[in-house]
Parts: C-alpha cells; structure tokens; sequence
C-alpha cells in the first residue's frame, strides 16, 4: 500500500534462492509480548507475484563491453561546461558497469536482462568539486540506482525507472579496451 522497500529479515513461507530476483505480496503480524531483542512483527508471505532468475556474471550483448555518455536528464540540468566532467557508464562483461560521475569514479555490480537492470549502490570515490558539477553528479547517481529498464536503439541508450519514465538518455562512447 506504500513505497516499495527492501525487506533484510526472515519471511515465514519463503525461501530464498540466490540467483532469483522474487516480488512477494506479504503482511505482517503482531508478536503477542516479544523479547527485548526480537521484533514486534513478523512477515508472512502471501503469495509470489514475480519470479525471475538473474543471469550470473552475464551482461545482455546490446550492454556487455559498451561505453556510454550522459546526454540528458528530464527534469534536471546538465552541468555547464568547465564545472566538471560529463558522466560516463561503461558495461562491462562480467555484470560489472564503472565510470565518471561528473567529478568522481565510481563501480557498481550491475545484473541485467532483455530490457531490465538494476544497478547496485555504486562504490564512488570521494573528491569535491564545484556545487554545479557535485549536484549533477548525485542526481546521476541516484538515476543509476532507480533505472529498472533499459533500451538501446542506435547509438542512444535510454535508462528508465521501474514504470517506464525516462531517467536519462545516453550516447555511445568509444568500447571498453579489453571487453568480451
């Protein structure tokens, strides 16, 4: 009934396999008296509404060993020119994406499918930079983390969140040297 969270706790009738990506419909109940260091609910499943099982360590061709640079955000605005570098993503075989986040580096695991992603919390060094080029670089980030989807047409690649809404538009770079 609210925003979508990740849940880290047990969930009695449920399995987990890794490996597998499941949406789940669960409810919670009340622990009559619970310990002090036990919770005051659990979670029980309902039922299983998605299932889908994660390619390990593979990238979709359109994605593996490509190189891409931010060429449009809806609704935000792009750095000006000498406050920062523009962001950069590169796909790399191995379910891996890494790049230039406008002043910093960053890695991140990436699993994706025919025309679904998600991109884990990336590891991002930690220089400062001009304000302009800092905002446009959390606003990439955080696209990064949201996009669900994803389509390549030409030398465009367009990142969507979960509903369809366009999160940024990309154009290809140069490939990754040493790519599969």
């Amino acid at each position: 009934d609210g925003t979508w969270k990740r849940h880290h706790g047990r969930i009695e009738g449920f399995e987990f396999r890794p490996g597998d990506e499941v949406e789940l419909a669960v409810r919670f109940e009340a622990v009559p008296r619970p310990p002090a260091d036990a919770p005051s609910r659990r979670t029980v499943a309902v039922r299983e509404l998605a299932r889908r099982t994660l390619a390990a360590d593979a990238l979709p061709a359109a994605l593996a060993g490509s190189a891409w640079q931010l060429d449009a955000m809806p609704g935000a605005a792009l750095a000006p020119a000498g406050a920062g570098a523009v962001p950069t993503l590169r796909f790399e075989a191995a379910a891996r994406a890494s790049g230039g986040s406008g002043v910093n580096r960053f890695g991140a695991r990436v699993d994706a499918g025919d025309g679904w992603l998600r991109v884990a919390s990336p590891m991002v060094t930690r220089m400062a930079g001009p304000p302009e080029a800092m905002a446009l670089e959390a606003e990439f980030l955080g696209r990064l983390q949201r996009a669900g989807h994803w389509r390549v047409a030409g030398d465009r690649l367009r990142l969507l969140d979960a509903a369809g809404a366009e999160l940024m538009s990309m154009r290809r770079a140069a490939p990754v040297q040493g790519a599969k």
